[in-house]
C-alpha cells in the first residue's frame, strides 16, 4: 500500500500552483538489516574447507519482505554445495550463490546461512556478501577476508 502526500503551494505574484507528490515509502524509514559475516578457521591451508555464517538482524520496527542474499565465492575458493545452507534453497552458478528469498523477516529476528567452500590457492581471498530487500533502498554489502596458507 502506497500512501500519498500531496501539498500545494501558492505564490503571490504571479499566481502558480505546484503540487509535489511524495509517496509514504520516501517519506519514512523503511529498513533497518544489519549483516554480518565470520569464519570459523582462519587462516586455512590450501585444500582445507571452510565456512562462512552469515547472519542478518533485522534491529528496526517494522517486518522485511523478499530479502534475498547472494554470495560471490573468490577465486581462490570453491563452493561446497552439500554443506552451503540456509533459510531457504539456492543455486549454485559458477562463483555466485543466490538463496531464494526469506518471505518475511520480522522485527528482533534473526537469519543465519552457512556457506561452505574450499580453499584451492594461496593468498588471501575475500569473500562478499550482497543483501537485498522490499525495505532496504541500497543493498547491503559485506565482505570477509581469509588467509589461505600453502600446503607443507
Amino acid at each position: 500500500d502506497v500512501v500519498a502526500l500531496v501539498y500545494v503551494f501558492f505564490f503571490p505574484a504571479p499566481a502558480t500552483t505546484d503540487i509535489y507528490t511524495l509517496s509514504l515509502h520516501d517519506a519514512l524509514p523503511t529498513s533497518d538489516l544489519s549483516m554480518t559475516i565470520t569464519d570459523r578457521h582462519d587462516p586455512i591451508v590450501a585444500g582445507k574447507e571452510l565456512t562462512y555464517e552469515i547472519q542478518v538482524d533485522n534491529n528496526g520496527r517494522q517486518p522485511d519482505r523478499q530479502v534475498v542474499l547472494v554470495v560471490t565465492v573468490p577465486p581462490a575458493m570453491q563452493a561446497v554445495r552439500l554443506q552451503t545452507v540456509g533459510p531457504t534453497g539456492y543455486e549454485i552458478d559458477g562463483s555466485t550463490i543466490r538463496f531464494k528469498p526469506v518471505d518475511l523477516v520480522e522485527p528482533g529476528g534473526s537469519i543465519v546461512y552457512r556457506v561452505r567452500v574450499q580453499a584451492k590457492l594461496p593468498g588471501q581471498a575475500s569473500l562478499r556478501a550482497r543483501l537485498t530487500s522490499q525495505g532496504l533502498r541500497q543493498p547491503l554489502v559485506a565482505e570477509e577476508e581469509t588467509v589461505i596458507n600453502a600446503v607443507q
